[in-house]
């Protein structure tokens, strides 16, 4: 609130530009259980004397657990509160047909929430599509490091280094290096497997 409230002045701006800044808490529980009152205003006074500091800044409290029964030319700001508190479609509806205002803001309401449900539907195809085409790109890559395993077999098989294949392919070093080290221990495993016995020059 405060931030609010010093936040209207620019540098060089006089205090007397500042309008009254009004911090509203909607309460869907009860905070002051001495009384049944719904609706208070609280204001910053002198603790000793009860006397009002200021005029420019205002707290107004709303407790929705506190809402008498529904009565006739009940306050504007009741009506607010029972649209707050509203649980179901049809609550908001008729509070919103008995207050010209709350019906203009039900039907921002009704529009935020159309666009919101756009929105999750667009965000949601989106990231299918972003899946889809990672998914695809993650196949490519296995699909093509296995290619160039099944190559880099077939020329350790001719004796050939490491070094040897990644200049001939033209690729980086250290993957064929890598792939050379999965076949070798391939290789060992499969040995073992059929109890062959391999020496290593």
């Amino acid at each position: 609130m405060g931030k609010t409230f010093t936040g209207q002045l620019k540098k060089g701006d006089s205090y007397e530009e500042l309008k009254k800044c009004i911090h509203v808490s909607i309460l869907d529980f009860i905070h002051f259980t001495d009384d049944d009152v719904c609706c208070r205003r609280i204001s910053f006074c002198d603790e000793k004397t009860g006397k009002k500091y200021t005029d420019l800044m205002e707290i107004q409290i709303l407790e929705l657990k506190k809402l008498p029964q529904k009565m006739q030319g009940e306050e504007d700001i009741i009506s607010w509160m029972r649209f707050f508190g509203g649980k179901s479609r049809e609550e908001f509806e008729d509070v919103a047909k008995a207050n010209e205002y709350i019906g203009i803001a039900y039907e921002e309401l009704q529009k935020l929430s159309a666009d919101q449900l756009k929105r999750l539907d667009y965000e949601a195809r989106e990231k299918a599509v972003r899946d889809y085409n990672t998914q695809m790109r993650s196949a490519l890559r296995r699909g093509a490091r296995g290619k160039l395993k099944e190559i880099t077999k077939k020329k350790l098989e001719k004796g050939m280094a490491a070094e040897e294949i990644a200049e001939i392919l033209e690729e980086d070093a250290d993957m064929i290096q890598e792939l050379a080290d999965e076949i070798r221990k391939e290789n060992t495993s499969t040995h073992r497997m059929t109890g062959e016995v391999v020496i290593e020059e």
